[in-house]
This record gives C-alpha cells, structure tokens and sequence, in this order.
C-alpha cells in the first residue's frame, strides 16, 4: 500500500469534518425553522387576529358566558364584516386543508339529495353544500348565527336551498327526517358524543356520510395554548376542557367500520396524530 502524504491525509479529514460539520448544521437549522413555523401556527390559532369581530370580543365578558350567548355574539359581528366567502374560502390559506380535503371528499349530490349540518352557526359550510346541489337543513342555538347564516346564504344566492332552525340538537334528531349526508364542523364536543353518534347513525340513509371536523384534543402543546390564550379572549368553557380526543376517534371508527381519519398540522404538511392540530372524521352507514 503507498504511503500517503500526511499533509493530504489531515486536508482531506478536515474536508470530511467540514462537510459532516455543514450537513449537521444544515439539519438543525431545518429542524428550527420548522419549531418556529410549528409555535408560529400553534399560536397564531391560540390567538385570534385583529378584526372587528376580535375588537367586540375584547369588550365583552366571556368568562361568564354561555354558549349561546357566546354564539350570539359571533352571529352578530359576523353581519358586520365583509363575507369573505364560503366552505374553506372563508378561512384564512394555512387553516384550509382540513375543510378543503373534506370538500373533495363529499359526494356530488343527486336530484333530493338532503345534508345536514350540526351546529352550522353563520352557515359557510351549509352555503357551500347548497352551492353543490343538496337541499340543506341547518341547525343551531344561537339565533343570531342563524340570521347571520340566512344573509349570507341570500348573498351567494342559495337562501332557497338553505333552511335554519334554532333547535335543540337532540331533539331534532330523535324526530327529523333522514339525511344523505351529516356533517359538522367545530361542534362535536358540545354533546354526550355516545349519544349524539347513536342519533346521527339511526338519521343517516343507507349509505349516507358522516363528516366530522374537530381539533384534536390529544395535542398537549396546542390545547395548553388555546386554554391559557382563549380564557383571556373569545372562547367558551366547553371549546377547552371538551374537545375530542384519539380515544373518541377510536370510538368513532368502531361505530362506522366503514371509515377514514385525517389529520392535520401546519397548512398540509403531515403529522403523527397527537400532534396534528385538526382532524376529519368520515363514516359511511353500511
């Protein structure tokens, strides 16, 4: 074997350290942009954005509030701002994916088709099922998110495909008619969900969907933030201490064997389900 120069030896072992030492640096300082886009998202959705509706919230007392009342006054400001739009539209782009791979997922709707939506509050989801072809049933309690959701439908022209009803959700169910498709977006936690998902099941027609929308409760980080974040600003109680969890997904895919679960965390970039911040839930009636 030749004798190799020292000299060459130490310049190419210092090379080889460079370049391990300029890979490592460049992995970590991936692995810090993505904290600080990862914190960014999980606060910036903690903490709402300046708006007129943020400025309302800020002059009100929610620590005292319930749910309705709550809901009411979302209703109210959300007739005083702009519609920015409808369905995952009306989200700003890194809240979308959820709603966006919900809206690829629902069925093209056939003549008669019926979809309800379970607590539809100002009703942006409602207006874009409507826009599809379905006829559309909302419901609520808060009575201020429905008239909101009755201007809003008129403004993108499909009041006549809408109907609202402030309603005990429960009630509803046990005496309604069925349903295509069942949705609800946000909402799931305001129930028993054993309860609500026996009503949902016995309301859905052969075949019919179910599409549930829900952050996940299972995120320590995220749901730590919103607690201490929202019961400064503009939650209610049950938006913190009840959110769905991967246990109730878990219960959810044994009632609906036939079924898919998504999640998501910062735009669409995948994520181990405990630390996604969303989830879409879909069922199928066999």
């Amino acid at each position: 074997m030749a004798n190799e120069n020292p000299a060459t030896t130490l310049q190419s072992s210092r090379e080889l350290r460079l370049a391990q030492l300029t890979k490592a640096s460049y992995l970590r300082l991936k692995y810090l942009i993505f904290c600080k886009s990862y914190f960014s998202f999980i606060f910036s959705f903690s903490v709402p954005q300046e708006s007129p509706r943020h400025n309302a919230y800020q002059h009100s007392n929610f620590h005292a509030m319930e749910t309705a009342d709550f809901y009411d006054l979302r209703g109210k400001s959300a007739m005083e701002i702009k519609f920015r739009g409808f369905g995952s539209q009306a989200f700003v782009t890194k809240f979308r994916a959820p709603y966006e791979y919900y809206e690829e997922k629902l069925p093209l709707p056939k003549i008669g088709t019926n979809f309800l939506d379970l607590g539809c509050g100002t009703g942006i989801h409602s207006i874009f099922a409507a826009r599809l072809g379905y006829n559309v049933t909302g419901i609520d309690i808060s009575k201020k998110s429905l008239e909101a959701a009755g201007h809003i439908a008129d403004f993108f022209h499909v009041k006549n495909h809408c109907s609202f009803f402030a309603t005990d959700a429960y009630e509803f169910l046990r005496t309604s008619q069925e349903f295509d498709v069942i949705f609800t977006s946000g909402s799931l936690y305001y129930f028993d969900i054993r309860k609500i998902i026996l009503l949902i099941k016995e309301k859905l027609k052969p075949n019919g969907s179910f599409f549930c929308i829900e952050t996940n409760g299972s995120n320590w980080f995220l749901n730590k933030t919103r607690k201490f974040r929202y019961s400064e600003q503009e939650r209610d109680q049950r938006t913190t201490d009840h959110l769905l969890k991967l246990e109730d997904i878990k219960y959810l895919r044994e009632q609906f064997p036939v079924s898919e679960v998504k999640h998501f965390g910062i735009y669409s970039i995948p994520v181990p389900p405990s630390l996604s911040f969303k989830f879409v839930f879909h069922g199928r009636k066999s």
